[in-house]
């Protein structure tokens, strides 16, 4: 188990462990059978995103939401910190806004409209999301990975770290 050094072949291992990149980020993996080696490089293609994630924990305000990244049509953030995830009112959780603004915004589809709506939903499981739709809860308050598809309108929600394979 050790971290990989960044824009240098890596020797690998026939029985090596695990290997780990310096960071959270995106990165471009380029195997080399031949030489026995795997050359990692941070990818440019990840951008800031005009998503961002807003809830409670912010106070819904769109302009002060927790940025995200683009890569592709995902949009990311890593590490995120949510709390306030549960509560016997209504206007916990978190949801989706782009351009800092209500006008386009992503919540659980289901429930659509008023005060209150919303869908407690596990970790690593996709979550169907529509403009408008209800706060999007967690069980329990903590840091995670939060990817957004907005080409299929589906979101996941893994523990920080965790693999994301969707």
């Amino acid at each position: 188990r050790g971290t990989v050094s960044l824009d240098v072949a890596n020797a690998l291992a026939e029985e090596g462990g695990v290997m780990l990149v310096p960071e959270n980020g995106f990165y471009e993996f380029i195997l080399d059978p031949e030489n026995n080696s795997l050359s990692v490089t941070p990818s440019p293609a990840a951008a800031m995103s005009s998503w961002s994630i807003v809830g409670k924990f912010n106070d819904w305000d769109p302009t002060t939401g927790i940025p995200m990244y683009t890569y592709g049509n995902w949009h990311i953030a890593f590490s995120v910190e949510l709390t306030q995830m549960l509560g016997e009112t209504g206007g916990m959780g978190f949801k989706f806004v782009k351009n800092k603004s209500w006008d386009n915004n992503r919540g659980y589809t289901g429930y659509v409209g008023g005060e209150g709506g919303h869908k407690v939903v596990e970790l690593d499981t996709e979550i169907p999301l529509s403009q408008g739709g209800g706060n999007i809860q967690l069980v329990e308050d903590g840091t995670y990975d939060v990817y957004m598809n907005t080409a299929t309108d589906k979101a996941f929600i893994l523990e920080a770290g965790a693999p994301f394979l969707h």
